[in-house]
């Protein structure tokens, strides 16, 4: 059908096979934080591919499972070439600590927020805010196309947006609590399809203790809505 020109029809293939694909991508990947990243790319390539008249004939999940290896591995090097250099690191820290607005301990959390970020989202934010490149001249670098560059920076906004709003969550008092507290900064800043949303939502509302970290981090949210920061 995706052959034909039915593009819904890639939806099935994509509900059937994307969580074992997602699997794979987090044992090949160095990253596992490029595993969804890795699984996104591998079914858009195939996409194209089935839409040119190519891609797999028979089996469509062994040929997905291939296309992911292939792609963790090539972007296992590009991370490495990548990256951006380590006397890049100090401007980061400096600009933070200097930025308008931000005290020393803020800067300090933005600086552990980034670094937290896989080495391939540092690279895409440091070359287009700190190098003010264009996704033209960034695919040239890190060996994406233009179009690549830009999700990919989609991606490091958000990761950086969640690492940060995270960074400020209380920690938990009770052991059923940690769970839901690493997903709180997701959870703040989703828009409604983040899986488990409800099972957190119930949590919080029986938690005293989570209630209050939910409230602060809103709180963040919408400051950093008005203040467009970070990211």
């Amino acid at each position: 059908m995706v052959r034909s020109g039915h593009a819904a029809a890639y939806g099935v293939l994509y509900t059937r096979h994307s969580s074992l694909a997602l699997r794979v991508a987090q044992k090949e990947a160095d990253n596992s934080s490029d595993a969804e990243d890795i699984v996104s790319d591998a079914f858009a390539v195939i996409f194209q591919a089935l839409g040119n008249g190519g891609g797999p004939k028979q089996s469509f999940g062994a040929y997905l499972l291939t296309t992911v290896r292939r792609m963790a591995h090539r972007r296992n090097l590009q991370a490495r070439r990548g990256a951006p250099p380590s006397h890049y690191v100090h401007p980061i820290e400096e600009a933070a600590k200097n930025s308008a607005g931000l005290g020393t301990e803020e800067a300090a959390v933005l600086i552990t927020a980034l670094r937290s970020l896989p080495s391939r989202w540092q690279a895409v934010l440091w070359y287009t805010e700190v190098d003010d490149m264009k996704p033209a001249e960034i695919s040239k670098v890190m060996g994406l196309t233009a179009n690549a560059v830009s999700a990919l920076l989609l991606r490091a906004r958000e990761g950086l947006r969640i690492a940060y709003i995270q960074s400020h969550v209380i920690p938990a008092m009770d052991n059923s609590c940690e769970a839901v507290m690493q997903k709180l900064g997701r959870f703040v800043l989703s828009s409604g399809s983040m899986p488990g949303r409800e099972a957190i939502r119930r949590h919080v509302n029986g938690c005293p203790n989570c209630t209050v970290s939910l409230a602060a981090l809103g709180g963040m949210r919408e400051a950093m809505i008005g203040n467009k920061r970070p990211g």
